[in-house]
């Protein structure tokens, strides 16, 4: 005698994601780059997009540390061809 068979009742749910996203050139400011993390930590925004941060020793200074930094490897100016 075989055991019987259970159904698993299978749900479908639709998740809307929202990620908020903010872009800033901060013209190697470093008020400029405090401001924007006090901006990303009250409007909770999931990716922010930056241009000319703050540089010390070719690390962006006062990202806080736990965010994710990608920056290209050429190091040219923009419109530069290198």
């Amino acid at each position: 005698m075989a055991a019987p068979q259970t159904q698993r009742k299978t749900e479908t749910r639709n998740y809307v994601h929202q990620i908020r996203c903010n872009q800033i050139n901060l013209q190697h400011s470093r008020a400029a780059t405090d401001n924007l993390m006090q901006i990303i930590s009250a409007e909770r925004i999931g990716l922010a997009l930056i241009q000319e941060p703050c540089l010390y020793q070719n690390r962006p200074l006062g990202i806080t540390k736990g965010y994710i930094e990608h920056s290209p490897q050429d190091k040219g100016k923009a419109g530069q061809q290198l």
